[in-house]
């Protein structure tokens, strides 16, 4: 799914016949386009393996959800007092907040860090948005069972498009950044899945037998009907350059909410959690 998940220029050349294809598969057979569009689609094809270069080496935590084990790290130094979570965005890991780690702990944070299920050491090859769900709500439960305060939350891409369809409860009483959250998300992949040549019934197909086996319609999934729990702890920081998670698109979800929206320019979608200024951001809303 990684490359129809991020942006391409150019359809490939058998497009037509591709998606002539998948769709007489999807409408003959929808079982067997369901299964192979779960290898398609929901493969982040992704780094698994990375070494730890944070200035301070972390605690390995494993917890189990519904896909399999997950991995959450922890990154403490004596001294710090609060504590931050970070949940990474889609064919992503904890590596990815390297920079950022180093920063929240130099400025007294202790932080959680987790490798979503089929990314980074976590367990398995698929990965979806109910996967990230369940990984969330694998790691809440976790620090409520431990008596451990989390009240701050950093997310990147579609680790914040999860964070917001969980139940309010999950979201009380924390100051939570979201960057580069796609607000348009499943436009966005229903729109690369046409540009690579696939049909978009394959797509859809799929998400329909997803929603089947855990209960919620993918539609309810979307942005729009979270809206109504996007409150003044919020941060949101989006780039104006955003190829892959529209800027539009994340000011229209904001507007007309107590939430803020800091713009960035130039960075566009990862380069963003490499920028001082979206650090300074950061550590000054939740200080």
């Amino acid at each position: 799914m990684k490359q129809i998940y991020f942006n391409q220029s150019k359809p490939p050349r058998f497009a037509k016949v591709t998606k002539a294809a998948t769709f007489g598969l999807t409408k003959t057979f929808p079982k067997l386009s369901a299964r192979l569009a779960m290898k398609v689609f929901c493969n982040p094809h992704s780094r698994r393996r990375y070494d730890f270069r944070t200035d301070i080496q972390p605690i390995n935590i494993k917890l189990n959800t519904q896909l399999g084990a997950i991995n959450l790290y922890y990154f403490s130094q004596e001294g710090n007092s609060k504590t931050v979570f970070l949940s990474h965005g889609w064919a992503d890991s904890t590596n990815r907040f390297t920079a950022l780690i180093n920063e929240l702990v130099e400025k007294g944070f202790n932080v959680y860090s987790i490798d979503h299920i089929g990314h980074g050491y976590s367990h398995g090859k698929v990965s979806h948005l109910y996967g990230y769900m369940q990984g969330l709500t694998a790691a809440f439960n976790y620090f409520d069972e431990q008596n451990i305060l989390i009240d701050r939350v950093v997310t990147h891409s579609m680790g914040g498009v999860a964070l917001l369809n969980l139940d309010s409860s999950f979201l009380k009483n924390k100051k939570i950044v979201m960057i580069s959250a796609p607000a348009q998300i499943f436009e966005a992949m229903f729109e690369k899945v046409k540009q690579v040549g696939i049909s978009e019934l394959m797509l859809e197909n799929m998400l329909n037998k997803v929603s089947e086996q855990y209960g919620i319609n993918w539609q309810h999934l979307h942005p729009d009907n979270s809206k109504h729990k996007i409150n003044e702890h919020m941060l949101f920081i989006h780039d104006k350059n955003d190829s892959v998670a529209n800027f539009e698109a994340i000011k229209q979800l904001t507007d007309n909410t107590p939430a803020t929206l800091i713009a960035t320019e130039k960075l566009g979608h990862v380069r963003i959690l490499k920028s001082q200024y979206v650090y300074d951001q950061i550590t000054t809303f939740m200080s």
